[in-house]
């Protein structure tokens, strides 16, 4: 009976590994680096994504004060360091020959849904500099460009 279990297992093996194999040479699996990625591909990324940032991510809280300083700061960093690549607030018109150049092609992160994040944060400077009735200039998603 043992004996009858390990040659099903051993058969299996071996089914699986010619079928791939067949697979691979009949040229199934497309290998053109534009291909769409397979659900099964998307599925695997998303969950090991979500599992190493689960795991990796620094837990309590911000480290970094929303003080309207830091948030300048960050709008100045974005814009020495990550513009050039994922855009500015004018969207994929602003995208550089770098950017456009990519593959696969980096996230233009102002038309990609972090916009407006960065216009809630305008909004938040300028609820605080009224607040404060400083007449310091308006932080602008603009000024990275």
């Amino acid at each position: 009976m043992f004996r009858g279990f390990v040659a099903g297992v051993l058969a299996t093996i071996v089914v699986a590994l010619v079928g791939g194999y067949i697979v691979l040479r009949s040229g199934l699996i497309p290998t053109n680096a534009d291909a769409k990625p397979g659900w099964v591909e998307t599925w695997a990324a998303n969950t090991s994504l979500e599992a190493t940032l689960a795991r990796e991510a620094p837990k309590g809280p911000n480290p970094v004060a929303m003080l309207d300083e830091n948030l300048i700061t960050g709008i100045d960093l974005y814009g020495q360091h990550r513009a050039i690549c994922h855009g500015t607030a004018k969207g994929e018109a602003s995208a550089s020959p770098v950017a456009t150049g990519e593959y696969p092609p980096p996230p233009q992160l102002t038309t990609d849904g972090v916009r407006q994040i960065a216009l809630s944060q305008e909004k938040r400077l300028e609820d605080i500099q009224a607040t404060r009735r400083e007449r310091r200039p308006v932080v602008s998603a603009e000024r990275v460009a």
